[in-house]
Parts: structure tokens; C-alpha cells; sequence
């Protein structure tokens, strides 16, 4: 009886000290749909662009931002883009930003409109973590950045 009580204590101190390590999900990014009244659309990504950046711009421009107009065309330039990270007290975190400008030309008599922002996100990762952690900590405030930039131009339209 005595030998079960050891063990018992034992297994629980050996399950209440071990070390469970959680990972950290890559955010998967539900945008609105965007409405321009104009015919044509063309997206220019700066070269410079991280690879998930120019992924994330180029699904959510060709499977959300829609055409509705009878003529004119739209330019939808994205670059500038910034990432910073810091060291945090036990951790780091990232601040990211990205600059855009819309130019909508409807026909040659008719106005030009011209829709500039400038958008920033972070994300931050403290305690224990890998590299692969902070990455995909990196990724994440890569998608909020396309989600508040895709917010910031609805508000202006």
C-alpha cells in the first residue's frame, strides 16, 4: 500500500513537471469584398515585397476586390514595406508597415481619383519559443497587415 502511494505521488510529480510545448497557428485571413466602379484592374507589387506579402496582396486583389463599373481603370500599387523587431522583456516582438495608393481613372472627361494609406501592424511572442515560433508570429501580423489594409481602403472608397 505504501509502495502505491510513492508511485502515485511520483507519477504525478513527473507529469506536473514536464514541459508541453505549444505551437502557434499561421492565421488564415478572411477578407471582404471590395467594390470599384471601373471595368479594368491591375495590381503592381514592389519588388522588394516579402513572398507571403505578394501571395496574401495577389489572392486577396484577384478573389476580392471586384469590378462593377461601365468604363475606367483602376492601378493598385503596393510597397514600402517595413519590419522592425525588438527585443521585449523575455521575448520580441515585430512591427511591421506597407504604403499603397489606388489611382482610378474613369474616361478622359470624367475625374481622377487618386486613394493613398499608409497601414502597420505587430505581433509579439514571449517565454520559450523557436524561430519557426517567431516566423509564423511574422506571418500572422503579414496577414493582419493585407486584412487592416484591405479595411483602411474600403473606408476611403
Amino acid at each position: 500500500m505504501k509502495s502505491l502511494f510513492y508511485f502515485t505521488i511520483y507519477f504525478f510529480f513527473l507529469i506536473g513537471c514536464s514541459d508541453v510545448s505549444l505551437s502557434i497557428d499561421e492565421k488564415k485571413p478572411q477578407f471582404e469584398e471590395i467594390f470599384f466602379d471601373v471595368v479594368e484592374k491591375k495590381l503592381i507589387l514592389d519588388d522588394k515585397l516579402p513572398k507571403n506579402i505578394k501571395n496574401l496582396a495577389s489572392d486577396w486583389y484577384d478573389n476580392k476586390v471586384k469590378t462593377n463599373g461601365f468604363d475606367g481603370k483602376m492601378t493598385f500599387e503596393i510597397y514600402g514595406y517595413q519590419e522592425n523587431i525588438f527585443n521585449i522583456v523575455n521575448g520580441k516582438k515585430a512591427e511591421l508597415s506597407i504604403k499603397f495608393v489606388v489611382k482610378i481613372e474613369n474616361s478622359p472627361l470624367t475625374k481622377r481619383k487618386i486613394i493613398e494609406g499608409d497601414v502597420s501592424a505587430y505581433g509579439t511572442i514571449t517565454g520559450d519559443f523557436s524561430l519557426n515560433d517567431f516566423d509564423v508570429i511574422i506571418k500572422n501580423a503579414q496577414a493582419d497587415l493585407i486584412i487592416i489594409l484591405s479595411k483602411d481602403l474600403k473606408s476611403k472608397i
